[in-house]
């Protein structure tokens, strides 16, 4: 009798080994039919385990849907810059083609037509030169973000004073201002506020930022700068009263090529579509951080936050 009943535990011991071997086997193979799908490009799939899985298939499981994770991250973020880098491509060939387009047919009447006058030509000519500049404008953003994106920059780090930086970059656009009949309120505080930034990339994100706020804010003709120290932080703030920015707009706004739908449609507003992009980058360089708020034709505000140093530094 106790032979039988030992028998029998042996039977059933077998039989639920031999189940249990049979569902871990079902798994390997569903594990490589995963695989194979993951070779083939669909990150999707999941490695799952049964009960009673052993400890180091179950751990491996784990980190194989953690990689798979991440390969599909990476997966999402390449597609996501292939669209990118084919939007910057057909936006480069319009902005570079529309002014040499231009550029070309001035250069051929003033060549073909003879009834040209003598004013004529010198307004042709003052045209070409300032499309000119506009198109070295726009290849300057193009090879600097390139720059920047490849890491091929050197920052000469240093004491910066970011109020006398600010005066001194307003100042380049007082005739600009003055043309366009915008109001500048300037807040600075009374004595020097210094960063750990390099010169020329200060100077990038104050032109950048300033030029911005010209362009978008003539509706509402008037544009602000204030400089404040505030805890272990110095803000730069440049706003302006014109069309604004809509809510759905922010996430996209530093992204490369990107300007609203209202400001494409306007020739007056067209830029090159990099400039918020290279001032992003360049203050992240710099340890800071940039955001936006909006309320149109009221207030967009841009405020960059930098780390402050101490004056004796």
């Amino acid at each position: 009798m106790e032979f039988l009943v030992i028998f029998i535990l042996f039977i059933i011991t077998m039989s639920l080994l031999l189940y249990y071997l049979y569902k871990i086997n079902v798994s390997v193979k569903r594990w490589n039919k995963n695989i194979d799908l993951a070779i083939e490009g669909n990150y999707n799939v999941r490695f799952f385990v049964m009960p009673y899985t052993p400890r180091r298939m179950v751990k491996l499981a784990i980190k194989l849907n953690k990689l798979l994770q991440a390969i599909q991250k990476m997966a999402e973020r390449q597609s996501y810059l292939e669209s990118t880098r084919k939007q910057m491509i057909a936006n480069m060939s319009h902005d570079l083609r529309t002014p040499l387009t231009s550029i070309l047919g001035y250069l051929e009447a003033i060549k073909n037509d003879p009834n040209l006058t003598g004013a004529e030509k010198e307004e042709f000519i003052e045209i070409i030169r300032m499309k000119a500049e506009k198109l070295n404008h726009q290849i300057y953003d193009f090879f600097e973000l390139a720059k920047i994106e490849s890491e091929d920059i050197s920052l000469k780090m240093e004491k910066v004073n970011l109020k006398e930086k600010a005066e001194e970059t307003i100042l380049m656009f007082y005739q600009d201002f003055v043309d366009a009949g915008i109001e500048v309120e300037v807040d600075l505080p009374g004595e020097p506020v210094y960063i750990k930034g390099d010169q020329l990339s200060i100077d990038r994100i104050l032109y950048n930022l300033i030029s911005n706020a010209l362009k978008y804010g003539k509706d509402g003709k008037k544009v602000g700068l204030h400089v404040v120290k505030e805890n272990d932080q110095v803000i730069l703030e440049i706003w302006d009263s014109g069309q604004g920015i809509q809510a759905k707009d922010f996430s996209k706004l530093f992204e490369r090529l990107y300007t609203s739908e209202r400001s494409r449609s306007q020739k007056s507003f067209k830029g090159s579509g990099l400039g918020l992009t290279i001032t992003k980058k360049l203050v992240q360089m710099h340890g800071g951080t940039i955001e936006v708020s909006s309320i149109p034709m009221e207030r967009t505000t841009f405020s960059v936050h930098f780390p402050l140093i101490d004056k004796d530094i």
